[in-house]
């Protein structure tokens, strides 16, 4: 009872600091436009439930403006909406803004793992974790300390299942790691080099824990980024078959028919980098950005912008912007491309510009992402024809091309066919593929 009564104040003083910090704040600066709040909760319960980037997008275009304010419980949040912000604020104010690849690639550079080719229990169990902490985004600070009975705070219930699965994806591999090096069967990876110059005679928890949170986010930075881009590029390729035959074309004319791809072709295979350029853009990992905390006031466009607020860039909208992106909804590689085919150098890149966030928040592993990406479409695209599957019919069916909401987004399962090009496709393959399990 005493609990409970403690907790009910608690909650009651929160609400109160909220309206207090809500009518200073709307009372002292000029602050950007957005959709009305009510007193104390602020726009907490007119906040969309699914795929905020589209309705953060819709409010842009109705007040006209690149900035929209939202007040949730007392937090100031402003969404930017156009590249010329998010470079003005993230990256030219980033001191002031920074305030806070697929897997088994990942898993064996970082790590030095060889995972299974299916079931594998440390990408099963990142999966896990990636999903949990898509569902835990801290966006709203004050939410934690709300009483289990208030209204709206169910979510804490389940942070309680999320933790198993991300303590999980950081301590199973490094603590195999530690083993391998202990019995000196560590294969070399960027962990067991970090780990190998510890002073076993010292006190490295300090360390240790250290390289393991790196170790971690290098995983999870690029296992689903570069998951959800390969399903995007499949599902494009699917849906835009010219697209599909004008990168196989390039391919046979550069590499023939006696070897995968290399990165050594890249610069040779402007189209095929074209193509990686529009899957990171045409549906973005991150719609939403990792949020920004402004340290000091700031100002912007006639717009004050107070101390303590969250930034969060809007990347899809940024992507989706019609004066960079003409009929940005199509898949078209040809917007990166001169007229005789080669990387346009004054096209908008998605790359750089916002798929992997921005300023000094940007993903560390955003090279080792791409390149992953990119030799992976290359090869795929060099041995296989991605088809429509048929019904019972001979009728293509039709993929969804619908994706799910959260922090990550990842296409909805959908079925598709891969058909070997040719003999010496096949053999390519099934030669690679002895490759990477001896």
């Amino acid at each position: 009872m005493e609990q409970h009564v403690a907790s009910t104040g608690l909650a009651l003083a929160l609400l109160v600091a909220a309206m207090g910090l809500y009518l200073m704040t709307r009372r002292k600066y000029m602050l950007p436009p957005g959709p009305k709040g009510l007193p104390i909760i602020g726009n907490t319960f007119n906040m969309p439930t699914n795929f905020e980037w589209l309705a953060y997008q819709k409010w842009s275009r109705d007040f006209n403006s690149d900035l929209i304010y939202l007040n949730l419980l007392g937090t100031p949040v402003v969404v930017l909406h156009s590249a010329k912000a998010a470079y003005e604020l993230f990256e030219k104010r980033s001191a002031i803004y920074s305030d806070r690849m697929a897997g088994s690639i990942i898993m064996r550079i970082t790590y030095g793992i060889e995972v299974l080719p299916t079931e594998d229990p440390y990408i099963t169990t990142a999966e896990a974790a990636l999903q949990s902490l898509a569902a835990a985004v801290d966006f709203i600070p004050a939410l934690k300390y709300l009483p289990d009975w208030f209204p709206g705070a169910g979510f804490k219930k389940e942070a309680a299942a999320w933790r198993n699965p991300t303590r999980a994806m950081a301590n199973v591999p490094f603590s195999e790691v530690q083993e391998a090096l202990s019995n000196g069967t560590a294969v070399p990876s960027i962990l067991s080099a970090l780990l190998e110059k510890l002073d076993p005679n010292a006190d490295n928890q300090r360390m240790e824990d250290r390289y393991r949170a790196a170790a971690t986010t290098a995983y999870t930075g690029g296992s689903d980024t570069t998951v959800s881009s390969l399903g995007t590029f499949i599902l494009a390729m699917m849906l835009y078959p010219t697209v599909q035959k004008r990168a196989r074309e390039e391919l046979d004319r550069v590499i023939g028919s006696d070897r995968l791809p290399s990165f050594e072709d890249e610069l040779e295979l402007p189209y095929v980098s074209a193509v990686v350029k529009e899957a990171f853009r045409w549906r973005t990992v991150l719609p939403l950005a990792v949020p920004h905390r402004l340290t000091v006031d700031d100002e912007y466009m006639g717009y004050d912008l107070p101390a303590g607020t969250l930034v969060v860039g809007n990347t899809w909208a940024i992507l989706h912007d019609e004066t960079r992106y003409p009929q940005s909804d199509e898949f078209d590689p040809c917007r990166y491309l001169t007229a005789d085919g080669k990387l346009n150098p004054a096209a908008p890149d998605p790359i750089t510009e916002a798929a992997f966030g921005y300023g000094r928040r940007i993903c560390p592993g955003r090279h080792l992402a791409v390149a992953s990406v990119w030799l992976t479409v290359a090869s795929i695209l060099a041995t296989f024809d991605i088809e429509k599957p048929t019904d019972e019919h001979g009728q293509p069916i039709e993929p969804s091309g619908a994706y799910t909401s959260g922090t990550i987004s990842y296409p909805l399962p959908f079925k598709c066919v891969f058909k070997v090009r040719s003999a010496d496709a096949e053999s390519l393959v099934r030669f690679a593929a002895q490759e990477s399990v001896e």
